[in-house]
């Protein structure tokens, strides 16, 4: 992946973190059409808000301990459980603004966790057919 950098885990966090926060902002004042989620992805767990904070916090612990690894993928990671996160504990909901056809509404946060993920199996595959 990508070869190590530092400060480029916490940069990228950052960077998730504010895009998200912005964006989110703008849906609640009006700029685009969004929706609350009290769940996590695709709606389960609705409700179980102290035990998603309880889960954000363990996985920004986990991050942070493998953030020499995968900076990159690990940054989109950070920022986007950080944004979550951030709703959750002040709002009781997340924001979801990004409305696709036959998906789940989503947000910036959920699309930068995907692309981190992403990039960990990729990398995960090439190393295997190493």
């Amino acid at each position: 992946m990508v070869k190590h950098i530092p400060w480029l885990f916490y940069l990228t966090g950052l960077a998730v973190f504010l895009l998200d926060q912005v964006t989110k902002y703008l849906a609640t004042q009006g700029f685009f059409p969004y929706t609350t989620n009290t769940g996590a992805a695709f709606g389960i767990l609705q409700g179980q808000q102290w035990f998603l904070i309880v889960v954000g916090l363990v996985v920004i612990g986990v991050l942070l301990y493998y953030s020499h690894e995968h900076q990159l993928a690990l940054g989109f990671l950070l920022g986007g459980t950080m944004g979550n996160l951030v709703d959750r504990a002040l709002s009781g909901f997340v924001v979801d603004f990004i409305h696709a056809p036959f998906w789940p509404s989503f947000n910036v946060a959920d699309t930068f966790n995907v692309l981190g993920v992403g990039l960990l199996l990729l990398d995960a595959f090439a190393r295997r057919k190493r």
